[in-house]
């Protein structure tokens, strides 16, 4: 693996804190959904881009697929690769950097990602190299979420928190045709929803503060009250977005599927 520059090395940080495999186990039906989407099937290779913890990788390898995921979080991989063992899959997981990818053009017959590339520093390198591996006629598969409803609302109280980012490309359908251009047909964006499902909404915040390692570096760097501030205003722009009707939380949450061949 290249060298990773700061940047890099500070995400690699963010996502090894915690335990990201207790809220992204959550998206399973994400992956499954992309993977019947993508119509993917054996003996295809397939290329999962920022995988995390391995649940689209996994999801592609169950429909028979020679699968490889990469990532920058070793600590993240180790994950994926005991769940992979756990279920007799065999994929290969690489500590790679999704803008500067190892592997030949051509390579793959897939390229997937589930909400990962999204927080790479650079969405032009990414979509180039995706595109660099994947082979002509290949099925190019995303996720992102999704800039309205829950995700908004959450968005609202962390920019008065922290320094928001700029707008991602990934976030919209021009966005994403945008970086792919004419090196891609029949793109496809569709949205969608996840539903998150939790003892409750503080259960949800909590566990986001203390596993999920965004929001964990930015918990470090609050005080006390702040934090407290931070839990309180969570809870309170969530409830508008809890349809369980009882304290138990059952949270739709939107995003976007792309789908699309290369040419």
């Amino acid at each position: 693996m290249a060298a990773l520059d700061d940047v890099k090395l500070q995400q690699s940080h963010t996502w090894s804190l915690g335990d990201y495999s207790s809220i992204g186990s959550r998206l399973s039906v994400v992956s499954e959904q992309l993977c019947e989407t993508a119509d993917l099937r054996a003996p295809w290779t397939v290329l999962d881009l920022a995988t995390g913890p391995g649940t689209t990788a996994l999801a592609a390898a169950r429909r028979g697929c020679r699968v490889t995921g990469v990532d920058i979080s070793e600590v993240l991989l180790e994950r994926a690769r005991a769940r992979a063992a756990a279920e007799g899959l065999q994929v290969t997981f690489a500590h790679e950097d999704a803008e500067n990818l190892p592997y030949d053009a051509g390579t793959f017959d897939a390229v997937m990602s589930t909400f990962g590339i999204g927080f790479t520093p650079s969405p032009e390198d990414v979509a180039r190299e995706a595109m660099r591996v994947l082979r002509p006629g290949g099925r190019l598969a995303l996720t992102h979420w999704a800039p309205g409803g829950a995700n908004h609302a959450e968005a609202e109280v962390l920019a008065r928190f922290s320094e928001p980012g700029p707008p991602s490309p990934w976030e919209s359908e021009s966005g994403i045709r945008a970086l792919f251009g004419d090196g891609v047909q029949d793109l496809v964006v569709t949205e969608r929803e996840v539903v998150y499902r939790f003892d409750s909404i503080g259960h949800f915040v909590d566990t986001a503060m203390t596993l999920f390692g965004p929001f964990m570096r930015l918990v470090e760097s609050l005080s006390v009250e702040h934090r407290a501030r931070l839990r309180s205003e969570l809870v309170a722009a969530l409830g508008p977005f809890n349809r369980s009707g009882d304290d138990s939380m059952v949270m739709p949450v939107p995003y976007l599927e792309a789908t699309a061949s290369r040419r």
